[in-house]
């Protein structure tokens, strides 16, 4: 619990001091650092003085944050100091534009945080009743869970009734709210800034109710100025859904007007929401589409072509064949050069390009067999096959790491077999599986090497290996009641096999896959060797 409330306070107050306050925060930092917290924190409560006697909010704001990281650290019981702190700065000052709403909002959340990470006690240990309601210097751990929720809602609900009713700009509050012009145009008040980080505790309950959502949520995809004036009669009263619904009404309401980048930025944020909800993909298309339009001239409104793109970023054809190409289509349709709609775009945009190329192999191929490999591969037209014979057990090229220099080095090896393979139009940009083929090699140990492009550049190119050996032979375990044993038989009859050399390795570093030799063998008539006495994850 310690540090907390601090965690939400530094939420609200990072950057830009006033140049008349700098030379006291600068004495408040140096006391830090020469560990002297209680004269930093008499430091931090003088200049608190100060700003409020000169009604400056947000500094006043800010020094409570330092006040409270200290007491944090000085007293024994530092998250309820903290919390006494904000009850008792709150009390004078009830009606402050700036003060006010902040106050209420943290100490809404210390509640809500407190009762959240201890709601298995309370559940168990005490009543769920609103009977009474706790003095506040009541300890919260006498408090039940029902006394916790109704404060921190209390409190959510007030901050936010005055952030509206005072409507804040940011701007006007630079020493508590770090960001620049579009920073202030997107989220321009306090009240944007408030209802955003309540929105996830309000939303949230935490006494268990139901939380019943309709089927059918067509309804809710109207324009915002329809929006607003929806009744809420289908959910329940109290739950989250209720809660956070009624929440984007205020939030729409607040900024209604002709279009704007807050009322655009409040009404995404809304269809998103409802998109969680479950909302069909039809009718949110549809909605999508109109907003496009309704918000022409916008800053800001590609990203509603960016979110009808995401709906198409799937690979069934419930909204028609092809949709990642539609996706893709969409995406070309963005035209204004806004940082965020660009970045997502260009993300989205990825994800559907993203090649893929993986490749099963046996571990153990017959001498006549055809050598017959599956791929799995996206967004990939062609792959190359390079068959290399390895001459021993160790030699480079035997551990499933490789990078750059590993392919050059393969790449100066000779090949025994080559092969490529154009495959099927990958247009509708998902994953795809076939067979490819070498000609049947003699025994020994292989390493394939399969790439996207004939360079072998990782740069450039997707690179897969696998490792597989080729032999008629067969090692099996046999237990007969006294000790298990291993033979070598033919794979094909499956009759013993004399005269075969066995060597067994261990691994002496598994991160370098490097082994040496532990044993070896020869069979006899009966094609037996002995069981070898060692963890046999760690040998081969």
């Amino acid at each position: 619990m310690r540090y907390l409330i601090l965690a939400a306070f530094l939420a609200l107050t990072v950057g830009m001091m006033a140049q008349d306050y700098k030379s006291a925060y600068q004495n408040i930092d140096k006391l830090t650092q020469e560990g002297k917290y209680r004269s930093a924190l008499e430091a931090a409560t003088t200049l608190f003085q100060q700003a409020q006697q000169a009604g400056d909010e947000d500094q006043m704001v800010k020094a409570l944050a330092y006040r409270a990281a200290y007491i944090q650290e000085l007293e024994e019981e530092g998250f309820e100091a903290t919390l006494r702190l904000l009850r008792t700065e709150l009390a004078p000052n009830p009606n402050r534009p700036v003060v006010a709403p902040v106050l209420h909002y943290l100490i809404g959340r210390s509640y809500y945080s407190f009762a959240q990470q201890n709601g298995y006690r309370l559940r168990n240990a005490t009543a769920t009743t609103r009977d009474s309601v706790p003095a506040e210097e009541t300890p919260l751990a006498d408090w039940n869970l029902q006394q916790l929720t109704d404060a921190a809602e209390r409190h959510l609900l007030r901050g936010l009734e005055q952030a509206s009713e005072q409507k804040t700009r940011l701007a006007e509050i630079p020493a508590i709210v770090k960001g620049g012009e579009a920073t202030f145009t997107a989220t321009p008040t306090l009240f944007d800034l408030l209802a955003r980080e309540s929105m996830e505790l309000l939303g949230n309950p935490l006494l268990n109710v139901s939380d019943p959502v309709p089927e059918d949520l067509t309804d809710f995809l109207v324009s915002a100025e329809a929006f607003v004036n929806l009744p809420l009669t289908d959910f329940e009263e109290g739950a989250g859904t209720y809660r956070r619904l009624r929440l984007h009404q205020q939030l729409i309401n607040f900024h209604l007007g002709p279009p704007s980048r807050p009322l655009l930025r409040v009404d995404v944020d809304r269809m998103n929401y409802l998109r969680q909800l479950g909302v069909a993909d039809e009718a949110y298309l549809t909605a999508l589409r109109a907003m496009h339009e309704r918000y022409a001239g916008v800053t800001g409104r590609d990203i509603l072509l960016v979110m009808q793109a995401q709906v198409y970023n799937r690979s069934d054809d419930k909204l028609g064949p092809l949709p990642k190409a539609e996706a893709i289509a969409i995406l070309d349709q963005i035209k204004e050069d806004n940082g965020t709609v660009r970045a997502l775009a260009q993300d989205l945009r990825r994800q559907i390009n993203r090649k893929q190329l993986r490749v099963n192999v046996q571990e153990v191929y017959g001498r006549s067999d055809n050598l017959l490999f599956k791929l799995s591969y996206r967004n990939i037209d062609r792959v190359y096959h390079r068959l290399i014979k390895l001459k021993a057990p160790g030699e480079e090229g035997y551990g499933y790491r490789f990078d750059q220099d590993s392919l050059n080095l393969w790449k100066k090896w000779s090949a025994v077999a080559k092969n490529d393979f154009r495959l099927a139009k990958n247009d509708d940009y998902n994953t795809h599986s076939t067979e490819t083929w070498l000609k049947s090699q003699p025994a020994g140990a292989y390493l394939l090497i399969t790439s996207s492009g004939p360079k072998l550049d990782l740069d450039e190119e997707f690179v897969a290996i696998n490792h597989f050996q080729i032999t008629d032979l067969g090692l099996v375990k046999f237990d007969d009641g006294a000790e298990d044993f291993n033979k070598v038989l033919d794979r094909t009859t499956g009759a013993p096999r004399a005269g075969v050399k066995v060597t067994v390795e261990q691994q002496v570093d598994r991160q370098k896959s490097t082994w040496k030799i532990f044993r070896r063998f020869t069979t006899g008539p009966d094609g037996r060797i002995p069981d070898v006495k060692a963890n046999r994850t760690q040998i081969r």
